[in-house]
């Protein structure tokens, strides 16, 4: 079960970069991820960053399907709270409705 919280939308514009649109914290199970990102990258894809591990034992994921589950959930949070997006049913949709 990934619960997404404490949305924060950013606008975070690096030219000839790729740009950070989004920081939330998400529960993960009996994790609690603080500092995740949406990071849009200027090919137009969307990824979810996990926090920036200062440790050799940096957090992960390795399974594709929970990868893809975690950045729907994201996503769709996102979705959910950008000024520009209603509510969607849709991964796509919130990204269309977000212009991501």
């Amino acid at each position: 079960m990934i619960s997404i919280e404490n949305m924060r939308n950013r606008s975070i514009e690096r030219p000839g970069a790729s740009s950070i649109i989004a920081q939330f914290d998400a529960n993960v199970g009996a994790l609690k991820l603080h500092g995740c990102s949406i990071i849009r990258h200027q090919d137009g894809f969307t990824k979810v960053a996990l926090p920036a591990g200062r440790t050799r034992r940096a957090i992960s994921i390795i399974d594709p399907a929970f990868e893809e589950e975690f950045r729907s959930a994201a996503l769709r949070a996102y979705g959910a709270t950008a000024e520009r997006a209603p509510l969607c049913d849709s991964v796509e949709d919130a990204l269309t409705m977000a212009g991501i």
